[in-house]
């Protein structure tokens, strides 16, 4: 199969290798160091002192690129199964993003939705990932 959307393999490791660091590292910023002083630096807009920190926004960056990069790479052996694995796994990501924002739309508000709409922007990447592989692990199996 020749698809226009998929990128050489050895993207993938190279996904792999953005996504892992940047991902544990984002979840130690937003869980346990959560300081605003960390590289952050000060920009006077209109004569009020904001508060910027560029080590979030590069860790969003590298865990959007790093998980794009394995989601549009392709398998060693590319064929109509695992065309058809990637089609079932996309589905199934977004039914199952939909569906957990939707109740979570229920639940939550305030600043409580808005980390939820935050964390948002990766998850139908993140269940993609994991159901595709899990997928490809299962029918290597049997």
């Amino acid at each position: 199969m020749k698809s226009q959307l998929l990128l050489s393999y050895r993207y993938k490791k190279i996904g792999w290798i953005l996504l892992l660091p940047c991902l544990v590292l984002g979840l130690l910023k937003w869980y346990i160091i959560n300081d605003h002083q960390f590289l952050s630096y000060v920009m006077n807009v209109f004569y009020e002192n904001v508060y910027f920190d560029i080590v979030p926004t590069l860790l969003i960056a590298g865990m959007l690129a790093g998980a794009l990069l394995i989601v549009f790479s392709k398998e060693k052996q590319e064929d109509e199964f695992i065309e058809k694995l990637r089609l079932s796994s996309s589905m199934w990501a977004i039914l199952v993003n939909y569906l957990i924002l939707f109740f979570c739309n229920l639940l939550f508000y305030s600043w409580s939705f808005l980390n939820i709409i935050a964390v948002n922007m990766f998850t139908i990447l993140f269940f993609y990932i994991i159901r595709f592989n899990y997928l490809l692990i299962r029918s290597k199996r049997s």
